[in-house]
């Protein structure tokens, strides 16, 4: 795997939402952890194709840091990567195109808090290219983007 691919995995995941860690994990009970155990990973939630959300407003995801439990934290995954596999680098950032969040059925909260993250992205890369500064997005691989979210 590209390290610029996972790093930017990584920071995607990230940017998508300051989240905390999932919520009382050191504390998890048994009977969650067999629970957990049967929850889907985020392959099968991209493979499923079904409806994606959790239960936080985008005005949340954007401004706020949200404790997600480890099954919210797996289905956003799934719908950053549902979003990434569509992202096409042109002209040095990332495009989206007429992408909506039915297309990639997941939520419009979820939908626009990604896509305005991938907004400020260019408009950052934009902004240090037009001072001087080389800056430059990685090629987009989705599988190795996928691989990092496991």
């Amino acid at each position: 795997m590209k390290k610029s691919s996972f790093l930017l995995a990584i920071g995607i995941s990230l940017l998508l939402i300051g989240c905390n860690n999932p919520k009382d994990s050191q504390e998890t009970s048994s009977k969650e952890a067999s629970i957990m155990q049967k929850a889907p990973s985020v392959k099968e939630l991209v493979d499923s194709r079904e409806f994606l959300d959790i239960p936080y407003t985008k005005e949340q995801l954007l401004k706020e840091k949200v404790s997600l439990t480890p099954e919210e934290l797996t289905k956003l995954k799934a719908m950053a990567y549902r979003f990434y596999d569509h992202l096409e680098l042109k002209d040095s950032v990332y495009k989206v195109g007429d992408l909506t969040a039915s297309d990639l059925n997941i939520s419009d909260d979820i939908f626009t808090a990604i896509k305005r993250n991938v907004d400020e992205v260019n408009a950052f890369i934009k902004e240090n290219n037009k001072n001087g500064i080389p800056t430059s997005l990685p090629e987009l691989d989705p599988e190795s983007f996928l691989q990092g979210l496991n």
